[in-house]
C-alpha cells in the first residue's frame, strides 16, 4: 500500500450522487449520524460515479495498488468509513476508495485498516522477487506497526494472487516491456519499491532486456 493522492470531485457528482442520496435519507427519515437500522438497504447512488472513480485513479485499487479492469461489478466503490455506520458519508466522494472486489469483500464494515489517503510513505515494503508485502521493520511506533500488520491480514494483501500480480508487473518492467512512466502509473507500489531499492539505477544486474524489433 502506498499513499494515494485524493482525486478532485467530478463535476456531476453533486447532481448524480450527493443530492439524490441525501434526499433519499430525508425521505426515509433516517438519522445520518446513527447506524442504519437493520433491514434498511441503502440506495446505491454511488454507482453513478463508478466510472469516474476508476478513471480518477487509473484503475488502480487503492489498497492492493494493483490495476483492476472494468467489469460488470469490478472494481467497486468502497466506502472507507462504512456507510452502515456513517450514513452521512455514504454519498460523499471524499469517502470513496477504488477497490477490487477481493479487497472490498474483505474490508466490509471493518474500521481497523489504514487509509490509503493517509498511510505513511515508508509504512509498507515489498520483496520484489516474490511479491511479498511486509511492514517496514524500522518503524518504532508499536501501535502504528500493529495497525499496519492488521491491515495486511484484514485485507489479505499478502495472498498469493497479489504476490503474483506484483511479480508480473515487476517482470514486465525488468524485461523492458514497460516504460518507467507506464510502470509508475500502472503499478505504483512496485514502482516505489524499484526506486527505493535503487533498482532503477542498476537494472543491468537484473537481466538484459530483449531486443525491440
Amino acid at each position: 500500500m502506498v499513499r494515494v493522492r485524493p482525486a478532485p470531485e467530478p463535476a456531476e457528482f453533486d447532481v448524480r450522487v450527493r443530492r439524490p442520496g441525501n434526499a433519499w435519507i430525508l425521505r426515509k427519515k433516517l438519522d445520518p449520524d446513527a447506524p442504519v437500522p437493520t433491514g434498511v438497504e441503502i440506495s446505491p447512488y454511488w454507482r453513478h460515479c463508478a466510472d469516474d472513480l476508476w478513471n480518477a485513479y487509473d484503475g488502480v485499487c487503492a489498497y492492493s495498488c494493483i490495476f483492476t479492469r472494468k467489469g460488470a461489478a469490478n472494481p467497486a466503490v468502497e466506502h472507507f468509513a462504512p456507510k452502515s455506520r456513517r450514513l452521512r458519508l455514504a454519498y460523499e466522494w471524499s469517502n470513496y476508495r477504488l477497490a477490487c472486489l477481493t479487497i472490498n469483500s474483505k474490508k466490509k464494515d471493518f474500521e481497523d485498516v489504514m487509509d490509503p489517503f493517509e498511510v505513511g510513505a515508508d509504512t509498507f515494503f515489498l520483496e520484489l522477487a516474490a511479491g511479498r508485502i511486509y511492514v517496514n521493520p524500522e518503524i518504532n511506533d508499536e501501535e502504528k506497526k500493529k495497525h499496519a500488520e492488521q491491515t495486511i491480514v484484514r485485507l489479505g494483501l499478502d495472498q498469493q494472487r497479489f504476490r503474483d500480480d506484483r511479480t508480473f508487473d515487476f517482470d514486465r518492467w525488468r524485461l523492458g516491456e514497460w516504460t518507467d512512466a507506464f510502470m509508475e502509473r500502472r503499478s505504483p507500489f512496485v514502482w516505489k519499491e524499484i526506486v527505493r531499492q535503487g533498482l532503477k539505477r542498476s537494472v543491468a544486474f537484473l537481466g538484459t532486456p530483449p531486443a525491440l524489433d
